[in-house]
Protein backbone atom coordinates (compact mmCIF):
# COMPACT_ATOMS: atom_id res chain seq x y z
CA UNK A 1 0.00 0.00 0.00
CA UNK A 2 1.24 3.36 -1.09
CA UNK A 3 0.08 6.15 1.19
CA UNK A 4 0.89 9.74 0.35
CA UNK A 5 0.45 12.94 1.31
CA UNK A 6 1.44 14.59 -2.28
CA UNK A 7 5.16 14.94 -1.75
CA UNK A 8 6.80 12.18 -2.78
CA UNK A 9 4.85 9.78 -5.58
CA UNK A 10 5.53 11.70 -8.85
CA UNK A 11 7.88 8.99 -10.03
CA UNK A 12 5.39 6.16 -9.98
CA UNK A 13 3.22 7.42 -12.03
CA UNK A 14 3.51 7.26 -16.02
CA UNK A 15 4.13 10.15 -17.63
CA UNK A 16 1.44 11.79 -20.19
CA UNK A 17 -1.12 9.54 -18.23
CA UNK A 18 -4.55 10.51 -16.26
CA UNK A 19 -4.30 9.86 -12.68
CA UNK A 20 -7.97 8.63 -11.46
CA UNK A 21 -9.04 9.49 -8.35
CA UNK A 22 -11.41 8.76 -6.26
CA UNK A 23 -13.38 10.72 -3.80
CA UNK A 24 -15.18 8.61 -1.09
CA UNK A 25 -16.97 8.64 2.43
CA UNK A 26 -16.67 6.50 5.56
CA UNK A 27 -17.58 3.04 4.32
CA UNK A 28 -16.21 -0.26 5.35
CA UNK A 29 -16.85 -2.95 2.91
CA UNK A 30 -17.98 -0.67 -0.40
CA UNK A 31 -18.85 -3.64 -2.80
CA UNK A 32 -19.28 -0.52 -5.33
CA UNK A 33 -15.49 0.44 -6.01
CA UNK A 34 -15.02 -3.03 -5.54
CA UNK A 35 -16.60 -3.68 -8.87
CA UNK A 36 -15.78 -0.09 -9.98
CA UNK A 37 -11.85 -1.10 -9.51
CA UNK A 38 -11.94 -4.19 -11.04
CA UNK A 39 -14.46 -3.41 -14.30
CA UNK A 40 -11.43 -0.33 -14.53
CA UNK A 41 -8.55 -2.67 -14.50
CA UNK A 42 -10.60 -5.21 -17.07
CA UNK A 43 -11.86 -2.81 -19.57
CA UNK A 44 -10.02 0.89 -18.70
CA UNK A 45 -7.58 2.79 -20.70
CA UNK A 46 -4.48 2.97 -19.64
CA UNK A 47 -4.18 5.75 -16.63
CA UNK A 48 -1.17 6.68 -14.46
CA UNK A 49 -2.18 5.95 -10.94
CA UNK A 50 -5.34 5.26 -8.42
CA UNK A 51 -5.76 7.69 -6.01
CA UNK A 52 -8.12 7.70 -3.13
CA UNK A 53 -8.78 10.53 -1.24
CA UNK A 54 -10.64 10.55 1.68
CA UNK A 55 -11.28 7.55 3.08
CA UNK A 56 -9.88 4.35 2.32
CA UNK A 57 -10.99 0.89 3.28
CA UNK A 58 -8.79 -1.77 4.87
CA UNK A 59 -8.77 -4.25 1.99
CA UNK A 60 -7.65 -1.49 -0.73
CA UNK A 61 -3.77 -1.76 -2.06
CA UNK A 62 -1.88 -0.76 -4.86
CA UNK A 63 -3.55 2.62 -4.52
CA UNK A 64 -1.85 6.06 -3.86
CA UNK A 65 -4.15 7.90 -0.72
CA UNK A 66 -4.74 10.87 0.35
CA UNK A 67 -6.64 10.99 3.76
CA UNK A 68 -8.68 13.82 4.98
CA UNK A 69 -10.62 14.55 7.88
CA UNK A 70 -14.70 12.81 7.27
CA UNK A 71 -16.53 14.16 10.26
CA UNK A 72 -18.48 16.94 8.79
CA UNK A 73 -21.01 17.55 6.80
CA UNK A 74 -21.43 15.79 3.02
CA UNK A 75 -20.14 19.15 1.07
CA UNK A 76 -17.97 19.98 3.77
CA UNK A 77 -16.11 16.94 3.11
CA UNK A 78 -16.63 16.58 -0.51
CA UNK A 79 -15.58 20.21 -0.81
CA UNK A 80 -11.78 18.97 1.76
CA UNK A 81 -11.18 16.36 -0.51
CA UNK A 82 -11.16 18.43 -3.87
CA UNK A 83 -9.05 21.03 -2.16
CA UNK A 84 -6.38 18.58 -1.07
CA UNK A 85 -6.90 16.73 -5.11
CA UNK A 86 -6.17 19.97 -6.55
CA UNK A 87 -3.20 21.30 -4.51
CA UNK A 88 -1.72 17.68 -5.21
CA UNK A 89 0.88 19.38 -7.65
CA UNK A 90 2.43 15.11 -7.70
CA UNK A 91 -0.43 14.28 -9.48
CA UNK A 92 -1.44 14.82 -13.17
CA UNK A 93 -2.53 18.15 -14.09
CA UNK A 94 -5.72 16.49 -15.70
CA UNK A 95 -7.20 14.27 -13.39
CA UNK A 96 -10.73 11.71 -14.34
CA UNK A 97 -13.15 12.38 -11.25
CA UNK A 98 -14.49 9.16 -10.11
CA UNK A 99 -17.23 7.93 -7.84
CA UNK A 100 -17.20 4.83 -6.24
CA UNK A 101 -20.13 3.21 -8.32
CA UNK A 102 -18.84 3.96 -11.82
CA UNK A 103 -18.81 0.37 -13.80
CA UNK A 104 -17.37 -0.09 -16.88
CA UNK A 105 -18.99 -2.57 -19.44
CA UNK A 106 -17.08 -2.48 -22.20
CA UNK A 107 -13.13 -1.96 -22.90
CA UNK A 108 -12.12 2.04 -23.30
CA UNK A 109 -9.78 2.82 -25.96
CA UNK A 110 -9.47 6.56 -25.42
CA UNK A 111 -10.68 8.38 -21.70
CA UNK A 112 -11.85 11.42 -24.24
CA UNK A 113 -14.39 9.13 -25.93
CA UNK A 114 -16.68 8.37 -22.24
CA UNK A 115 -15.65 11.88 -20.38
CA UNK A 116 -17.15 15.07 -20.29
CA UNK A 117 -20.18 14.12 -21.68
CA UNK A 118 -23.65 16.17 -21.16
CA UNK A 119 -27.52 15.25 -20.65
CA UNK A 120 -29.13 18.04 -22.58
CA UNK A 121 -29.41 21.55 -21.02
CA UNK A 122 -29.80 22.00 -17.53
CA UNK A 123 -33.47 23.53 -17.61
CA UNK A 124 -34.88 20.19 -19.38
CA UNK A 125 -33.62 18.07 -16.34
CA UNK A 126 -35.10 21.15 -14.03
CA UNK A 127 -38.29 20.78 -15.88
CA UNK A 128 -38.44 17.49 -16.34
CA UNK A 129 -38.82 17.36 -12.46
CA UNK A 130 -41.12 19.29 -12.52
CA UNK A 131 -43.38 17.21 -15.09
CA UNK A 132 -42.57 14.17 -12.78
CA UNK A 133 -44.16 16.11 -10.00
CA UNK A 134 -41.30 15.22 -7.56
CA UNK A 135 -41.30 17.85 -4.31
CA UNK A 136 -38.73 20.33 -4.04
CA UNK A 137 -35.51 19.22 -3.48
CA UNK A 138 -32.00 21.21 -3.13
CA UNK A 139 -30.98 18.77 -6.36
CA UNK A 140 -33.69 19.87 -7.86
CA UNK A 141 -33.04 23.58 -7.62
CA UNK A 142 -29.57 23.21 -8.35
CA UNK A 143 -29.87 22.87 -11.69
CA UNK A 144 -32.25 26.08 -11.71
CA UNK A 145 -29.85 27.64 -9.65
CA UNK A 146 -26.67 26.66 -11.68
CA UNK A 147 -28.66 27.31 -15.17
CA UNK A 148 -29.04 30.81 -13.90
CA UNK A 149 -25.78 31.62 -12.34
CA UNK A 150 -23.72 30.31 -15.75
CA UNK A 151 -26.10 32.75 -17.82
CA UNK A 152 -24.78 35.71 -15.50
CA UNK A 153 -21.21 34.60 -16.63
CA UNK A 154 -22.66 34.49 -20.74
CA UNK A 155 -23.33 30.84 -21.15
CA UNK A 156 -26.80 31.30 -23.11
CA UNK A 157 -27.62 27.79 -22.93
CA UNK A 158 -26.14 25.82 -20.12
CA UNK A 159 -25.93 21.99 -20.67
CA UNK A 160 -26.36 19.43 -17.89
CA UNK A 161 -22.79 17.38 -16.63
CA UNK A 162 -24.68 15.37 -13.71
CA UNK A 163 -24.20 12.32 -15.66
CA UNK A 164 -23.21 9.71 -13.67
CA UNK A 165 -19.74 8.61 -15.38
CA UNK A 166 -16.43 9.64 -15.16
CA UNK A 167 -14.93 13.28 -15.71
CA UNK A 168 -11.95 15.05 -16.96
CA UNK A 169 -10.33 17.87 -15.25
CA UNK A 170 -8.13 19.99 -14.66
CA UNK A 171 -7.24 20.36 -11.11
CA UNK A 172 -5.63 24.43 -12.00
CA UNK A 173 -8.75 25.19 -14.02
CA UNK A 174 -11.07 23.77 -10.86
CA UNK A 175 -9.29 25.89 -8.68
CA UNK A 176 -9.51 28.90 -10.44
CA UNK A 177 -13.18 28.15 -10.41
CA UNK A 178 -14.07 27.79 -7.16
CA UNK A 179 -11.83 31.38 -6.50
CA UNK A 180 -13.64 33.44 -8.90
CA UNK A 181 -14.83 36.72 -6.92
CA UNK A 182 -18.73 35.10 -8.36
CA UNK A 183 -18.38 31.54 -7.31
CA UNK A 184 -16.20 31.82 -4.01
CA UNK A 185 -19.00 32.79 -1.85
CA UNK A 186 -21.38 30.26 -3.33
CA UNK A 187 -18.79 27.36 -3.42
CA UNK A 188 -18.35 28.30 0.77
CA UNK A 189 -21.91 27.61 1.60
CA UNK A 190 -22.92 24.05 3.24
CA UNK A 191 -25.14 23.46 0.03
CA UNK A 192 -26.02 21.23 -3.07
CA UNK A 193 -27.26 24.07 -5.02
CA UNK A 194 -23.98 24.76 -6.71
CA UNK A 195 -23.44 21.85 -9.29
CA UNK A 196 -20.10 21.53 -9.77
CA UNK A 197 -19.57 19.45 -13.18
CA UNK A 198 -22.00 21.63 -14.32
CA UNK A 199 -20.20 24.81 -13.85
CA UNK A 200 -16.81 23.10 -15.17
CA UNK A 201 -18.09 21.60 -17.94
CA UNK A 202 -20.20 24.66 -19.50
CA UNK A 203 -16.90 27.12 -18.64
CA UNK A 204 -14.68 24.45 -20.00
CA UNK A 205 -16.65 23.04 -22.68
CA UNK A 206 -14.88 20.36 -24.79
CA UNK A 207 -15.50 20.79 -29.29
CA UNK A 208 -18.79 19.06 -30.02
CA UNK A 209 -19.31 17.21 -26.17
CA UNK A 210 -21.39 13.88 -26.99
CA UNK A 211 -25.06 14.02 -25.60
CA UNK A 212 -26.08 10.51 -24.13
CA UNK A 213 -29.17 9.37 -21.11
CA UNK A 214 -27.91 9.20 -17.74
CA UNK A 215 -27.73 5.33 -17.04
CA UNK A 216 -28.13 4.56 -13.48
CA UNK A 217 -29.56 1.42 -12.23
CA UNK A 218 -32.22 1.96 -9.10
CA UNK A 219 -33.71 -1.41 -9.31
CA UNK A 220 -33.75 -4.73 -11.46
CA UNK A 221 -33.99 -3.25 -14.68
CA UNK A 222 -31.60 -4.75 -16.34
CA UNK A 223 -31.24 -4.87 -20.16
CA UNK A 224 -28.32 -5.60 -21.81
CA UNK A 225 -28.19 -2.62 -24.11
CA UNK A 226 -28.28 -0.16 -21.00
CA UNK A 227 -25.55 -2.19 -19.47
CA UNK A 228 -23.24 -1.57 -22.90
CA UNK A 229 -25.06 1.52 -24.19
CA UNK A 230 -22.23 4.22 -23.79
CA UNK A 231 -19.72 1.47 -22.23
CA UNK A 232 -20.38 2.44 -18.45
CA UNK A 233 -22.53 2.87 -16.02
CA UNK A 234 -23.75 3.52 -12.11
CA UNK A 235 -25.72 1.92 -9.43
CA UNK A 236 -28.01 3.13 -7.00
CA UNK A 237 -27.26 2.53 -2.95
CA UNK A 238 -27.28 -0.74 -2.31
CA UNK A 239 -28.09 -2.31 -5.25
CA UNK A 240 -24.77 -4.28 -5.28
CA UNK A 241 -24.33 -7.54 -3.49
CA UNK A 242 -28.64 -7.78 -2.91
CA UNK A 243 -29.62 -10.46 -5.00
CA UNK A 244 -33.21 -9.81 -3.21
CA UNK A 245 -33.11 -6.20 -5.03
CA UNK A 246 -31.00 -6.66 -8.34
CA UNK A 247 -30.71 -9.94 -8.94
CA UNK A 248 -29.87 -10.20 -13.14
CA UNK A 249 -27.44 -6.99 -12.30
CA UNK A 250 -25.61 -8.82 -9.70
CA UNK A 251 -25.13 -12.04 -11.68
CA UNK A 252 -23.97 -9.85 -14.48
CA UNK A 253 -20.91 -8.39 -12.07
CA UNK A 254 -20.17 -12.04 -10.73
CA UNK A 255 -19.64 -13.28 -14.39
CA UNK A 256 -18.26 -10.74 -15.58
CA UNK A 257 -15.68 -9.83 -12.92
CA UNK A 258 -15.31 -12.96 -10.76
CA UNK A 259 -11.25 -12.13 -9.74
CA UNK A 260 -10.04 -9.93 -7.79
CA UNK A 261 -8.22 -6.57 -8.96
CA UNK A 262 -4.45 -6.10 -8.26
CA UNK A 263 -6.26 -3.06 -5.71
CA UNK A 264 -7.70 -5.69 -3.61
CA UNK A 265 -5.77 -7.51 -0.77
Amino acid sequence: MIVADCLCFSILRPKNMYDIVYPLKEQTINLDLKYALRSLEKFGAEVGKVVIVGYKPAWITNVIHIPTEQHFSKWQNTRANWKKVCQCDELSEDIILMNDDFIFSEPVKRWEDVTNLHMGTLMDRYNGFLEEKKGISAWREGHRFTHELLQTMGVDTPLNYEYHGPMIMNRRRRIDLLEREDIRPLALKDSPLLLIRSLYGNLYPRNNPKQIRDIKFLADSFVMSMITEHGFFSVDDGIIGNDARCPRLNNWLRENFPDKSKYEL
